[in-house]
């Protein structure tokens, strides 16, 4: 028998994976990035990772892809580390194509074989995980620096060289081959440096429907020039992951806000908190006009609303035919209302759901159980027990 150090979570996490899956079709184009679920205390959270780069450093680090013209994110996955993992549990899916490759192949599923895009971090810029994307209908364009995560086979020097002296804005490529499966490293001249993509898809012709980029170089002169489809596409859509983040973590976030000790609230908060944001970008996408904008503390003040005056939790459905005051104890468990009923004549007592005619007085009284006062009525919630005050 294995210890799995997220056992309470996981049966919650796969059950939102499905349920997106289900609901969600993203758009032509996707991005991939990572997402902090803020927790300060290492020894009582399982995967705990610390991240100089974020802006919250220190909890768990997990993988998220949103549709790039939406912001909705539809897919997540926990990064648990080597040291969590127990090697008795099965290996996750696509296992074989190495940590990144599987990663990538996992997230992506919803849009396996389909011939869209998703934007990559340069993390993720790993020749053989966008090799095995492409063979599963997936293209790929991600960002390459040379500080890091610098992928195989890619001539960096080659590509300055090449580069350098052409003028501001100018677009090169380099065409590669791995497993068959062709792959072209883009160049773009900037005003001080190369900016390098890989990318399985994309051309080097500008397009002129795009807004026309400005680069001053050190001497003072100005480059005007249009940038291609791939570079475009990956400067519009590569924050989309951190946008989301920024919305979850704003003022009044639901992580903030709801102060907990357990880890597994915490992870149920996170999954809260990407909903909640979903359904905001979701609105603000495909139902907001200009007279219905509204601020993401906006909406959140009206999801309160809602979710407070919830009709669902009524029982016929509508929240107006409630009462204002509250019910007894014993009025909600059992559903009846409170009504003083004379006894019948001769009664004496009530047992098994009937009275017992055996007083030889024709109305007796008897003494009340709240008061020394003597009547002859009793509450309908608990007949035999006389009662002087209506409830």
């Amino acid at each position: 028998m294995c210890e799995d150090r997220f056992w309470q979570i996981r049966q919650l996490v796969q059950a939102w994976k499905d349920n997106m899956r289900d609901r969600f079709m993203p758009s032509w184009i996707s991005c991939l990035d990572e997402s902090m679920s803020v927790w300060l205390s290492m020894h009582t959270c399982p995967g705990w990772m610390c991240l100089p780069r974020k802006p919250h450093p220190f909890g768990n680090e997990w993988n998220a892809i949103c549709c790039g013209l939406s912001g909705i994110v539809f897919d997540v996955e926990l990064a648990e580390g080597d040291n969590n993992a127990p090697p008795e549990r099965l290996r996750p899916p696509h296992s074989d194509k190495g940590p990144t490759g599987g990663l990538l192949l996992r997230l992506t599923k919803t849009i396996h074989h389909t011939g869209k895009a998703v934007i990559l971090d340069s993390e993720f810029c790993v020749l053989e995980a966008s090799i095995a994307l492409k063979k599963m209908g997936v293209f790929v364009t991600s960002v390459i620096k040379t500080r890091r995560c610098w992928p195989t086979h890619c001539p960096g020097c080659r590509c300055d060289t090449k580069m350098g002296p052409l003028a501001v804005g100018t677009v090169g490529a380099i065409k590669r081959a791995h497993d068959n499966v062709p792959c072209h490293i883009f160049l773009l001249r900037d005003a001080e440096w190369v900016s390098k993509l890989f990318a399985t898809c994309g051309t080097t012709t500008p397009d002129v429907d795009t807004l026309q980029r400005c680069r001053r170089s050190r001497d003072g002169t100005e480059s005007r020039f249009h940038h291609t489809d791939f570079v475009h596409n990956h400067c519009a859509c590569r924050h989309a992951v951190d946008d989301h983040n920024n919305l979850r973590q704003s003022d009044l976030s639901l992580e903030d806000t709801w102060r907990t000790q357990r880890w597994e609230n915490r992870v149920f908060a996170f999954i809260l908190a990407i909903s909640e944001i979903n359904t905001f970008l979701a609105f603000r996408y495909f139902v907001s006009t200009d007279e219905t904008k509204m601020t993401v503390l906006q909406f959140r003040r009206k999801l309160a609303k809602a979710l407070i005056f919830n009709e669902l939790v009524d029982e016929d459905g509508d929240c107006d035919d409630v009462s204002p005051l509250r019910k007894r104890r014993r009025q909600q468990a059992r559903g009846e209302s409170h009504v003083l009923a004379p006894a019948p004549p001769h009664a004496s007592a009530h047992a098994n759901g009937k009275w017992l005619l055996t007083c030889k007085a024709k109305y007796p009284q008897h003494k009340c159980k709240t008061c020394p006062a003597k009547m002859q009525s009793s509450c309908s919630c608990s007949l035999g027990q006389s009662m002087l005050l209506q409830l």
